[in-house]
């Protein structure tokens, strides 16, 4: 099971090897330079996304498909980023928001930043944690 952040009605933004299927960590073709074969991931209708609607209500949304960074690599540790399209959009309230994005003009490069969520905390290739 793996997180994610609405950053709009119909995208989630999580992590790419929330993606993988079991065997991608030991498949020859899963692992190098990045994951580009369509096997080492599940297809996006395993996916649901959960949120509250604004009554309160769980609200099941189907994903329809997945986009990992593609540059990220089964057996590295870098761009470990992907979203998922759903195929309605998330009804936006109280209970289920966006979260905040930076502005485009606001360059952070080389300042402090605050990031918050689950993640990986091994250093052996192929060991995630969600």
């Amino acid at each position: 099971m793996c997180g994610g952040a609405i950053i709009s009605p119909r995208f989630i933004i999580t992590a790419a090897h929330c993606f993988l299927t079991p065997n991608a960590i030991t498949e020859k073709s899963c692992l190098g330079k990045k994951v580009s074969n369509k096997a080492c991931y599940h297809p996006p209708e395993v996916f649901q996304v959960g949120v509250l609607s604004p009554n309160g209500l769980r609200q099941a949304i189907q994903v329809v498909k997945i986009i990992a960074h593609p540059q990220f690599s089964v057996d590295g540790r870098v761009h470990d980023i992907g979203l998922m399209k759903l195929n309605k959009p998330i009804k936006c309230g109280t209970m289920s928001s966006p979260i905040c994005l930076p502005q485009k003009n606001k360059n952070k490069y080389g300042r402090n930043l605050i990031v918050a969520g689950w993640g990986r905390y091994s250093d052996k290739p192929g060991k995630y944690y969600s």
